[in-house]
C-alpha cells in the first residue's frame, strides 16, 4: 500500500509539474500574443493614410482615425457597419468597388478616384485592397489602404501642360501664331504622301508681302511686325478650316490646301490678295499693302 501511495504521489507531483509548466507556457504564449497585438495595433494606428479592414459582409471591423476623417463619419457610426450603407446609403456594394473585386478574385486591386474634398476642392485618391485568407483559403477580410495623390496629379497635369506648351511653341510662329517653317514642311510632306496614296489633288499657295523693307524703313520695324500680323490674320480669315497656313520666312507665307484643284486654289489666293489690299490699319490710316501670290498644284 505504501509503495502504491508513493507511486501515486510521484505521478501527482509529475502531473502537477506538467500542469504548472503548461500554465507557464500558456501565460508566455498569451503574453506574446498580447505583445504582438499591441505591436500590430501600434503599427495600425501609426499609419497616417486612411486604413481599414472589412469582413466578408462588408462590415468595417477596424480602421484608423485617418479613415474616419476621409469618410467624414464619427468612429461610432463606422465600426461594425456595412461600408456601402453608412457611406453611400446603398443596399448593395457599388459596382466599381475594389473591395468587392478583391473578395471575388482573391487578388490585390487598385484604382484612382477623384473626390470633392473640403471647401469644394478636388482631390485624387489611390485605393489599394489586399485579401486576408481564412482557414478554408477563401477571402475572409479585405484591407483597404488609401493614399492622397492630389499633389502628384497636379504635378502630372502641370507637366502635361508644359509639354503641350513647349510643343506648341516649337511648331508655332510667335508673331502670327501660325505654323512655323518646320511645322509647315512636316505638314506639306504628310499631305503630299496622303495625296499620292489616295490619288487626290493638292495645291499650294506661296505668298510674299510687297515692299516690306520700304515699310520698315519708312514706319519702323514695329510697324513692319504689325503688317506681318495683319497678313497672317487675313490669310486665316480667307482660308478654309481644312487649309493649313503658316509663316514660311520673314515676309513669306505658305498655305497648304488638301484635296483642292489649282483653279479652286486660285480663287482662294485672289480672295486673300483682295482682302490684304483692302485691309485698313488702325495704327496708320494711310498705309496700304499688297501681296504677290503663286499657286502650284499636284494632280495624281
Amino acid at each position: 500500500l505504501q509503495d502504491l501511495i508513493e507511486g501515486r504521489t510521484k505521478e501527482l507531483i509529475q502531473a502537477n509539474e506538467d500542469l504548472e509548466k503548461e500554465i507557464t507556457e500558456r501565460k508566455r504564449a498569451e503574453e506574446a500574443l498580447k505583445k504582438s497585438e499591441r505591436f500590430l495595433n501600434t503599427v495600425f494606428y501609426s499609419i497616417r493614410d486612411p486604413f481599414s479592414i472589412m469582413d466578408s459582409d462588408f462590415r468595417v471591423v477596424s480602421f484608423n482615425e485617418a479613415y474616419a476623417e476621409l469618410k467624414g463619419k464619427p468612429s461610432n457610426e463606422l465600426v461594425g457597419r456595412k461600408c456601402h450603407e453608412v457611406l453611400r446609403d446603398n443596399e448593395r456594394p457599388c459596382d466599381d468597388c475594389v473591395v468587392l473585386k478583391t473578395f471575388k478574385s482573391g487578388d490585390p486591386c487598385a484604382k484612382e478616384k477623384k473626390i470633392i474634398a473640403a471647401q469644394g476642392q478636388e482631390a485624387w485618391l489611390e485605393i489599394f485592397t489586399y485579401p486576408i485568407f481564412g482557414d478554408n483559403r477563401s477571402v475572409s477580410h479585405v484591407i483597404e489602404y488609401t493614399r492622397n495623390i492630389t499633389e502628384r496629379k497636379i504635378a502630372e497635369k502641370e507637366k502635361e501642360q508644359l509639354i503641350g506648351r513647349l510643343e506648341y511653341l516649337s511648331r508655332t510662329d510667335s508673331l502670327t501664331s501660325l505654323l512655323n517653317r518646320r511645322a509647315l514642311i512636316e505638314k506639306l510632306e504628310d499631305e503630299f504622301k496622303r495625296a499620292r496614296r489616295y490619288g487626290s489633288e493638292m495645291s499650294l499657295v506661296l505668298c510674299d508681302v510687297d515692299f516690306l523693307k520700304d515699310i520698315n524703313d519708312t514706319y519702323g520695324h514695329a510697324m513692319g511686325d504689325v503688317v506681318i500680323k495683319a497678313v497672317g490674320r487675313v490669310i486665316t480669315e480667307s482660308s478654309r478650316e481644312t487649309d493649313v497656313a503658316g509663316r514660311y520666312g520673314g515676309d513669306e507665307f505658305m498655305i497648304i490646301l488638301p484635296e483642292t484643284s489649282v483653279s479652286g486654289t486660285e480663287e482662294i489666293a485672289e480672295r486673300i490678295r483682295k482682302s490684304a489690299k483692302e485691309y485698313q490699319f488702325p495704327e496708320n490710316d494711310s498705309l496700304r499693302i499688297s501681296l504677290s501670290l503663286g499657286v502650284a498644284g499636284f494632280m495624281p
